[in-house]
């Protein structure tokens, strides 16, 4: 094989990652199918003449490999291109729609090739094509593409229609060896522009290099419906090459603990996000570090991209794309949509880069549009969130969406904040991930590199201080400190008071007091201002014209600062004069120490971040208004719609804090709302804040108590609608309270327990799911209610009652059964055994159905894997030894009596480790085996193998053998001790069903 046979080898490997979502292609990593790809070109004849006819294609077309041909080549790797030549190839497309974009390319660096440029890109189809038929001969691979089909096809169809779109000229000006020069300058001017962050020193306003100060982040799937069937598909795919890779133990825990596979591919490093991704949004908390994140993924492709652009670097895989990063800060960009409404993205991103990269406007316009048009480019847009109205934030959205279908071919990454991204958000092709807070580790790392770097202390002093830090923020700020933004102010707020408030809006105010009340005279710097005013007032009045204002929030000019300030001191002094040199002397003050607010621009200002212009702007909110009604009067608009998250909580708190007469009226007001709310969608928003409230809403245990049933009568109205996400609103209660957390654990269990029991069968019902839906991580699934030690209080308090009264409802036997695994042959005589295949048992995993779940718990090798708490092993095996005994001579029943379905995939060693178990228990083995049935006939009856002689290969007809052998030897101990139950069991392994469809 030749040097093109390992340049298109890096091409298919690289590209079969990226043709799938982020988790998709760690799902590849597990299933080391990119090592395949590197390896098949040796092993395989086909391929080898796959790749030898294209050599000989070359060699017939330039009569060698040329130097230009392997330089396209190289580049074509680095674009987007490749991957959609990738994608096509994978579904046996053609891949018409992507000519014109490959002509664009090939004729920069092959200009005088006439009539070449289309037989080069057939060859190149045929190669990958033909590499990727020999390779979904192996079964796994097959698998795992078949199961994505769907999802590269829907893609595909929707880039093909944008590349159709494209107008393209024949033949493109310039030759890539002339566009170079500006494409390195363009990369290298990029990279200088996102290489600093500003910080504040007690020296100053100091650069800081982002790496030196950088915490690589958390990012997790972000929980939803879509997102949960989505793994369920990519978990599907992967299961049977890991099974033949890993031992029986750890199989099932991928495989049967769905959770375990689920928590590794729900979470993506940041390196990972950096080597490829296609459409992602990162959603976060105010302050959480999306920004940051996005200029450190921008300056890390960008010295990348100018590396390969200066050097020649070729793609390697597993490093990043290569291509050139272009982030475009969406307030920003409002800003200047206000100023010309017709500005396009193009235009505006064209405008940006020569702020950092000098040159004529041609050149960085055409070096832009190869960029975008190959997919050479990376598009970022921060802080979709900062644009406040819901309603032209969705006119944005619209804009970025058709930004990017203009240019398919290149990835885009949008950060926003969780709260309100919802109301408008991105298509359903963005993967949405969250960007996790800090943990104890991560503030730590961050507060020794920050009073190392930014507080200029030795390693050991960093140390000790940081560990000083923690000890006092665990007492009164351990949730505020996960939060990147915060953790910096608190950090500077202890390095220079030794302390930290013990409220939010305290913090805040330190913060902002310690940005521009104290930074300078604790140096010694003492501006000549006027002593007799509120500059905590003034700065909230300036918010106040600003929030809100897409043009003022994105800065206001030194003039509009002058004429505010003017106004400000006219109302506050007779004396013009005065009123005049004070607003003249505090405005020298603010443009330049005043640390609150900072130049963006020559001459205009802004807020250093959104978490002060918000703290100010709820100041100011707060001052307006005397009264508590008043105040959240004015807020409930935005509160309904779920605007203004941050300023509505910080405004409220400041109204009501240390003031329990003012706290009750506010938790009443908002019950009040609640009841009587014009709609579901307005119902739960005032519910949420609500519960978010409680963490500063506390007069006393009757007015939580009256909060908490609130919660509780709003979410089980919600649930009777089939709208079970309410009930999270309760987890969030518990966890936002502090003063009152133990009582309101207490009350939860209360009711919950009166809802279980109560003689309204929709109640009960409703409360029982929503128990239900917690799982072995405590997580929230399918809706349902997330503290798993409430469900266990609920159940422990439950027992007996349930008990009792499953003697005479037929509903209380459900509950018996799936609570406490309480049956018997009578039981199911009598109620009929579909009603002990649909219930959900406790602490059984979500995707794994009540009864293959019975005979998989049953092992003790699997026990780690099982919440078993409230349905212990003991039960597990009674309840198999009832099945056992009575499930082989009940007529068929339906497929539709099992719970969902019989189970999600469970490796076929689990089910022989299960059988192996239970050797010595003949009556529970049977049960088992039962279990394995009602499984197998419910996934479609898979083929087994039938003789135990026959020779087989695969490990997986090996087992299946086994199982088939264990099932016979199960009937032939049985023939004498229970001949109708072995004969029954004999009928059914044999070819008998036990399901009808």
């Amino acid at each position: 094989m030749g040097a093109m046979s390992a340049i298109l080898t890096k091409v298919l490997s690289a590209g079969m990652q990226r043709a799938f979502s982020l988790t998709m292609q760690k799902a590849l990593r597990l299933r080391k199918i990119d090592s395949a790809l590197k390896n098949i070109p040796a092993k395989s004849a086909l391929v080898k003449t796959a790749f030898s006819d294209f050599e000989i294609v070359l060699g017939t077309y330039r009569g060698e490999l040329t130097q230009s041909v392997s330089a396209f080549l190289d580049e074509l790797a680095k674009s987007g291109l490749a991957d959609a030549m990738i994608q096509h190839a994978l579904l046996s497309a053609d891949g018409e729609a992507l000519k014109p974009t490959f002509s664009e390319m090939y004729y920069r660096f092959l200009p005088q090739d006439d009539g070449k440029c289309f037989t080069l890109f057939e060859s190149l189809m045929i190669s990958f094509s033909t590499t990727f038929a020999e390779l979904s001969k192996d079964k796994s691979v097959h698998a795992l593409l078949s199961a994505h089909h769907k999802e590269i096809s829907n893609r595909l169809s929707a880039l093909d229609a944008a590349l159709s779109s494209l107008r393209l000229p024949n033949r493109p000006q310039h030759t890539f060896e002339s566009l170079n020069p500006t494409l390195a300058k363009i990369a290298k001017g990029l990279q200088n522009s996102y290489k600093n962050v500003r910080v504040e020193t007690n020296k100053g306003a100091r650069n800081v290099d982002i790496t030196r100060i950088y915490i690589p982040p958390k990012i997790r799937l972000r929980e939803s419906q879509r997102n949960a069937r989505h793994l369920e598909g990519v978990i599907k795919g992967i299961a049977p090459a890991t099974i033949s890779q890993q031992n029986i133990s750890a199989s099932l825990a991928v495989h049967v603990n769905p959770k375990e596979i689920e928590n590794e591919l729900s979470r993506v490093a940041f390196a990972d996000l950096k080597a490829s991704f296609s459409r992602i949004v990162v959603l976060g908390d105010p302050g959480g570090g999306k920004s940051t994140l996005c200029q450190r993924l921008c300056y890390d492709l960008a010295k990348n991209a100018f590396h390969a652009l200066q050097y020649g670097d070729r793609p390697q895989i597993g490093q990043s794309e290569q291509k050139i990063p272009f982030r475009v800060i969406l307030r920003q960009f409002e800003q200047a949509r206000v100023k010309e409404p017709q500005l396009s993205l193009f235009d505006y991103l064209v405008r940006d880069t020569r702020q950092h990269v000098p040159g004529d406007v041609t050149d960085v316009s055409e070096a832009l549009s190869y960029l975008f048009v190959c997919g050479r480019a990376v598009f970022a847009f921060d802080g979709l969130d900062e644009i406040l109205e819901t309603s032209r934030r969705r006119e944005f959205v619209d804009l970025v969406q058709a930004f990017c279908e203009l240019y398919p071919l290149c990835p885009s990454i949008i950060t926003s904040r969780v709260v309100g991204y919802d109301s408008a958000p991105m298509p359903g092709d963005y993967e949405e991930y969250v960007l996790e807070k800090f943990d104890n580790a991560e503030v730590s790392e961050y507060t020794k590199k920050f009073f190392k770097v930014v507080g200029e202390h030795t390693e050991a002093e960093a140390a000790a201080q940081s560990q000083r830090f923690l000890q006092q923020t665990e007492r009164n700020a351990a949730d505020l400190r996960r939060n990147p933004l915060m953790l910096g102010l608190m950090a500077w707020l202890f390095n220079s008071q030794k302390d930290i408030p013990s409220n939010r809006p305290e913090i805040y105010r330190e913060c902002a007091v310690l940005m521009f009340e104290r930074w300078d005279p604790d140096r010694g710097i003492l501006p000549d201002l006027p002593d007799d005013f509120d500059r905590l007032q003034l700065f909230s009045e300036i918010a106040a014209r600003v929030y809100g204002d897409p043009k003022l929030s994105a800065g206001v000019e030194r003039q509009w600062l002058e004429t505010e300030l003017r106004q400000y001191f006219g109302a506050l002094y007779e004396n013009r004069s005065k009123a005049i040199a004070a607003a003249r002397s505090l405005l020298e003050f603010l443009v330049g120490r005043a640390w609150v607010m900072t130049e963006v621009g020559d001459r205009v200002f802004a807020f250093t971040h959104q978490t002060f212009l918000e703290y100010f702007f709820s100041r100011s909110i707060d001052d307006k208004f005397d009264t508590v009604a008043q105040l959240l009067k004015y807020m409930k608009p935005r509160i309904v719609r779920k605007e203004w998250d941050v300023v509505t909580h910080l405004a409220l708190q400041l109204k009501t804090y240390r003031n329990a007469r003012r706290q009750q009226e506010a938790i009443n007001i908002l019950i009040e709302w609640s009841a009587s709310a014009s709609s579901s969608l307005q119902k739960q928003a005032i519910l949420s804040f609500l519960a978010k409230s409680m963490e500063y809403l506390s007069p006393s245990e009757a007015a939580v108590k009256d909060a908490l049933s609130a919660l509780f009568s709003g979410a089980t109205e919600l649930a009777l609608k089939g709208n079970f996400v309410s009930f999270s609103n309760i987890s969030m209660a518990l966890e936002s309270s502090r003063d009152r957390q133990v009582f309101l654990q207490s009350q939860a269990v209360k009711m919950f327990k009166d809802a279980v029991l109560s003689e309204n069968d929709a109640l009960s019902r409703i409360a029982v799911r929503a128990l239900q839906g917690v799982n072995d991580r405590s997580r929230i699934h399918r809706g349902g209610f997330a503290h798993r030690a409430t469900r266990d209080e609920v159940l422990k308090d439950t027992k007996s009652e349930i008990l009792d009264r499953a003697k005479r409802t037929r509903r209380f036997v459900e509950l018996q059964w799936s609570w406490y695994g309480v049956i018997s042959e009578d039981l199911i005589r009598t109620h009929g055994i579909e009603l002990f295949l649909k219930a959900e048992l406790a602490g059984s995993l979500e995707d794994i159905g009540a009864l293959s779940g019975l005979a998989l718990y049953a092992s003790e090798m699997y026990q780690h894997l099982l919440d078993n708490v409230a349905f212990p092993l003991s039960r597990r095996v009674a309840a198999l030894r009832v099945f056992g005994s009575v499930g082989f001579s009940l007529p068929p029943f339906e497929a539709a009596s099992v719970s969902r379905r019989p189970a999600g995939y469970i490796p076929e060693d689990a089910w022989l480790a299960a059988f192996e178990s239970l050797d010595n228990d003949q009556t529970a083995f049977a049960g088992a085996i039962f279990a394995f049935q009602v499984w197998l006939e419910g996934h479609g009856g898979r083929h087994r193998a039938r003789s135990t002689s026959q020779r087989n290969v695969s490990r997986g007809d090996l087992v299946r053998n086994k199982l088939l052998r264990k099932e016979m030897e199960l009937v032939d101990s049985l023939r004498l001790s229970n001949p109708r139950l072995a004969a029954s069991i004999e009928e059914v392994v044999t070819g008998e069903r036990l399901l009808t469809s």
